[in-house]
């Protein structure tokens, strides 16, 4: 599902091999704000205050959409 990942500092982009838009919803429902950059492109955008346990809950919560995304 996840073609490439890419970033800078806290900006990072998921290039999926898919539609990025259900991702949006689905990992809101997991209590993980992000948005579609572009057709397939997931945005995470953290706080600059970020710690590195929410960071590691964050992406589990993030992993948990894709997949209820790549099932559906």
């Amino acid at each position: 599902m996840v073609k490439e990942v890419r970033g800078k500092g806290l900006m990072w982009g998921l290039e999926l091999d898919r539609d990025a838009a259900p991702v949006v919803p689905a990992a809101l429902q997991q209590g993980v704000i992000v948005n579609r950059a572009a057709e397939t492109v997931v945005r995470l955008l953290p706080p600059l205050v970020i710690t590195e346990t929410d960071a590691d809950e964050a992406l589990g919560r993030l992993d948990a959409a894709l997949a209820a995304v790549g099932a559906a």
